[in-house]
């Protein structure tokens, strides 16, 4: 059975590590590249399926709007500056999560 998933929000990569190592296409929407950078060069993730450097909220509605891209599975991991970014907590954004499941 194969598995598609998307996560918004890397971090260390520690989640997104063990569904690489499961097996599941994993693709990872993170908003800073330094990010990235710092989960691979000294955390170890391994390569995702595909990452993007954008917002997770213009990512998920350019992809809820095309209607051609679905995912399995969603993880919703954000945490910015002390507080949780308000445009990632709208309907709207929900709504849009809701269509590419």
């Amino acid at each position: 059975m194969s598995l598609t998933l998307f996560q918004s929000g890397l971090g260390v990569g520690i989640a997104v590590e063990a569904f690489i190592q499961h097996g599941l296409e994993t693709t990872v929407v993170e908003i800073d590249p330094a990010v990235f950078a710092a989960a691979t060069d000294f955390f170890g993730l391994s390569k995702p399926s595909s990452v993007h450097f954008e917002d997770a909220r213009t990512w998920v509605a350019k992809r809820a709007a095309a209607k051609n891209e679905t995912y399995d599975i969603v993880v919703h991991d954000l945490f910015s500056g002390g507080g949780v970014p308000a445009h990632l907590y709208t309907l709207e954004f929900w709504e849009d999560v809701k269509r590419i499941l």
